[in-house]
């Protein structure tokens, strides 16, 4: 079935341009490389397939770095292993401040647009909106400009969600992702806060009533 093995190598292709961030040149000139070796060794069919296969890979690679609908500087474009660490990101609450309950403590939520992301200590510039979830109380307000560190993590869905799940009702928001900040994780005002007085972006960003 030749047409579901190119759809398949080039959704690949298109999932993985989502997740890294390849330098359209740098893709050009492997698909060329590849496309060259698979004509030199044509005669070789199982490596005149495998450099096939690659070529369509490459070319919804390609394709997504171009065409995406997700900006390049955009949060969600942070590759997996960076994911996997502390991540310190800067940017400012765009939503209301809530303080809810979580066992025998609190938790603080709110909306965070973001404007950079350290990553091993080099700050990149980054667009793009998460939701925060710290596990304490926090004096935080709407406007503030924070530093926070945590980890992204995109949101659970549950079998009792209903029918909407909490990850498509953020999804309608443009946030992909939550960033969960732990008991001892930092969280640091930036001097000035940048009081806004505009309103924000979001009345709640709380998980919605289930039916």
């Amino acid at each position: 079935y030749p047409c579901c093995w190119f759809a398949s190598y080039f959704c690949a292709g298109i999932i993985t341009g989502h997740f890294w961030d390849v330098p359209l040149l740098h893709l050009g000139v492997a698909f060329c490389f590849v496309a060259l070796l698979s004509l030199a060794l044509i005669r070789r069919r199982v490596l005149a397939e495998i450099g096939l296969a690659s070529m369509i890979f490459l070319f919804g690679f390609f394709w997504m770095e171009a065409h995406g609908t997700v900006a390049r500087d955009d949060v969600s474009r942070i590759g997996y292993e960076a994911r996997r660490e502390l991540l310190t990101v800067e940017g400012i609450i765009d939503s209301p401040v809530e303080q809810r309950d979580f066992f025998k403590s609190k938790k603080t939520m709110f909306s965070l647009n973001i404007k950079q992301v350290i990553v091993n200590g080099v700050p990149q510039p980054r667009k793009g909106r998460v939701v925060v979830q710290i596990f304490r109380p926090e004096d935080l307000h709407y406007g503030d400009m924070v530093r926070i560190e945590g980890k992204l993590h995109q949101p659970f869905v549950q079998d009792n969600d209903g029918p909407v799940s909490y990850k498509d009702y953020l999804n309608i928001r443009g946030i992909r992702y939550i960033l969960s900040v732990k008991k001892t994780g930092t969280v640091e005002l930036i001097e000035p806060p940048q009081r806004m007085t505009s309103r924000p972006a979001c009345a709640s960003i709380a998980r919605p009533p289930r039916s």
